[in-house]
């Protein structure tokens, strides 16, 4: 099932991306369309806006706890604030939430009003290295545990982003 996923969203990819928004700027009301495609990723700030991943389309929603757009971002890319498949989001305490970019094998840090602050993880299988991150929690101490779903393993780093561990291997769980 797993890997079907990856076969339907290979396929997806070829579709070109329309429109470009940029970080944190209302959306004109001509383009509410509220199109999400296979979403992913939700969690809620502490205002309680939702962030949605919203993998397909590239790009991550914010709502209003009554489901008005308050801002779209993000479209396929490498550069900081693009995403290849954003599958998980994680807000920490200071408001700052954290984008499991998939195909990117990294995690993207960004300001509620300041748009990119970091990126987390570099693409590999070494410490500290990420190969297809899909979510990603904050701990109440302000820890990053990644789900590195093809290094078969959880990664952690602390609040600033630096490696701390790794844990888990392939195997059936025997």
């Amino acid at each position: 099932m797993f890997t079907l996923r990856f076969i339907l969203l290979a396929t997806v990819v070829a579709i070109p991306v329309h429109a470009q928004f940029d970080f944190i700027r209302n959306i004109p009301s001509a383009i509410h369309d509220r199109t999400l495609t296979d979403p992913a990723g939700i969690a809620f700030d502490s205002q309680g806006n939702v962030l949605i991943a919203d993998t397909a389309n590239h790009r991550i929603e914010l709502l209003s706890p009554g489901g008005v757009i308050i801002n779209r971002f993000g479209r396929m890319g490498t550069a900081d604030g693009e995403f290849n498949f954003p599958t998980g989001v994680t807000v920490d305490s200071d408001g700052n939430f954290y984008v499991a970019d998939l195909l990117n094998d990294r995690i993207q840090k960004f300001g509620p009003l300041s748009g990119h602050l970091q990126t987390i993880g570099t693409s590999g299988s070494g410490d500290g290295e990420l190969n297809n991150p899909y979510d990603v929690a904050i701990d109440s101490d302000g820890n990053i545990y990644v789900t590195d779903s093809a290094n078969d393993r959880v990664a952690k780093f602390s609040s600033a982003g630096t490696f701390i561990m790794n844990w888990g291997s392939n195997g059936t769980g025997n």
